[in-house]
């Protein structure tokens, strides 16, 4: 009979959990205050903005890319990336009930 440490238990939830969530924005100025909400909703957690917008949470991070396309609307790629699938799903969950208020926002702007 083999009896697993605690340790070894979280060894394997160290492979990489991925989700990718992607919104479509008409104009910068849109984009830009979805970044600022973005910060403001998680502002306990460390952050760089330099090319990439990055949140770090323990164990991973969410990062926001922006795509221009050529019929002038802006895609926001929202990546979540996390080593523990438990702390990866609940940032998961936050995120996306952050970008469904956004999208619904922004229908109701229009």
């Amino acid at each position: 009979m083999k009896v697993l440490m605690e340790h070894e238990q979280d060894f394997r939830d160290e492979e990489a959990h991925n989700w990718d969530f992607q919104l479509s924005f008409s104009c910068s100025e849109k984009y830009d205050q979805f970044v600022n909400w973005l910060s403001y909703e998680f502002y306990f957690f460390q952050q760089d903005q330099d090319r990439l917008f990055t949140i770090y949470f323990p164990n991973g991070k969410v990062q926001v890319e922006k795509e221009e396309h050529h019929d002038r609307t802006l895609l926001s790629k929202v990546t979540i990336e996390s080593k523990c699938q438990k702390i990866g799903l609940k940032m998961k969950k936050k995120v996306s009930e952050f970008l469904h208020h956004i999208e619904k926002y922004h229908k109701l702007s229009q």
